[in-house]
């Protein structure tokens, strides 16, 4: 048996790049640097001290999967979940 390749794209806490249109221009050439793991122990909630707003922060794709530390995914997947 092999071991299947956890791709973030085929993940269901995967989320392509923000599509905003400052995202847009600064990620050209970046490929897929700015897709974003919504995994929701990894998503930090922040209050706007002007406004009260809540904004979130999630993680990069791509910084998740590069380390091998327990709080990130891992290079061996340890979050992903299969896209249904």
């Amino acid at each position: 048996m092999t071991d299947e390749l956890k791709l973030c794209k085929d993940c269901k806490w995967y989320s392509p790049k923000n599509q905003g249109w400052l995202h847009r221009f600064v990620a050209i050439g970046l490929n897929d640097r700015y897709d974003m793991c919504v995994y929701p122990p990894l998503i930090e909630e922040k209050r706007s001290p002007v406004t009260g707003e809540v904004d979130c922060e999630y993680a990069f794709c791509h910084l998740q999967r590069e380390f091998s530390i327990p709080a990130t995914c891992g290079p061996d997947g340890r979050y992903w979940e299969a896209n249904e």
